[in-house]
């Protein structure tokens, strides 16, 4: 889409350079992580089997894969890599009382000590 800005005392038409930008559908809702965060953390802490998620055999390490709980059909890869990184800083921020920490890849945790209830 193009704009012009027309002088017609001076006989002038310039495109217009400016910062509009085009919105091609309208937006969706931003999706909150929150739930879904509360609902993986309470697994891992419970050490529940759950198809969103793979224990190692001592039930020490844990890795999430959030593409099985967040929709992702249709939505810009940004928008995706957005989700992931909000739900990721939450489910640390939920796991670190329980005695869990990140592990050295993404999505991946492990319990560091047996937190006493």
């Amino acid at each position: 889409m193009q704009s012009w800005v027309v002088d017609i005392w001076a006989c002038t038409a310039m495109p217009y350079i400016g910062t509009r930008k085009r919105l091609v559908a309208k937006r969706n809702k931003r999706l909150d992580v929150r739930p879904l965060a509360e609902a993986i953390v309470k697994s891992i802490v419970q050490q529940k089997l759950d198809d969103r998620m793979h224990w190692n055999d001592d039930r020490t390490k844990v890795m999430i894969f959030p593409g099985r709980m967040m929709p992702e059909s249709y939505v810009p890869k940004q928008t995706i890599a957005r989700r992931r990184k909000r739900f990721r800083k939450l489910v640390i921020e939920l796991l670190e009382p329980q005695g869990w920490v990140p592990g050295r890849k993404a999505h991946v945790y492990e319990r560091v000590s047996e937190k006493v209830p």
